[in-house]
């Protein structure tokens, strides 16, 4: 298994195999309210975000999608979006190349967005935080 950050040219090239995961990570997130993948290969474009591809013989199992968050005080290498299937075939790949790249970036913190199994499959200890959100009427 290979996983690679995906930029540019490239990015464009692979994004007709990749919009189908970003869309459905958006249905079943219901992300749909924040983003549509159009606005994510915006961000992608402009390098606001990055793509990671895991791929076994050129063939993509998975994506995710980074984002780094500067704050006054940290760097905090955030997993925005993760997609794919046989997750068994890349979960530890991809961790281990996030958390190196996360490092790379002097990122004091990577974090997670995505259902709390996650945390099952993955090797490290994990502080989790709750989070609540209201819909107002505007």
């Amino acid at each position: 298994m290979i996983v690679r950050p995906v930029e540019g040219a490239e990015m464009a090239m692979a994004w007709p195999k990749v919009k189908p995961l970003v869309e459905k990570c958006i249905n079943d997130r219901d992300f749909s309210k924040y983003y549509t993948a159009d606005d994510i290969f915006d961000r992608l474009a402009s390098k606001d975000m990055l793509l990671w591809l895991c791929e076994n013989k050129r063939e993509i199992k998975a994506i995710a999608i980074t984002v780094i968050t500067k704050y006054p005080q940290s760097r905090v290498a955030d997993i925005f979006m993760t997609s794919g299937r046989d997750m068994d075939d890349w979960v530890l790949e991809l961790w281990q190349t996030l958390k190196n790249y996360a490092k790379s970036k002097r990122c004091n913190e990577i974090r997670a967005f995505g259902r709390m199994g996650w945390i099952k499959v993955l090797p490290d200890n994990f502080k989790t935080n709750g989070s609540w959100s209201l819909e107002l009427d505007t």
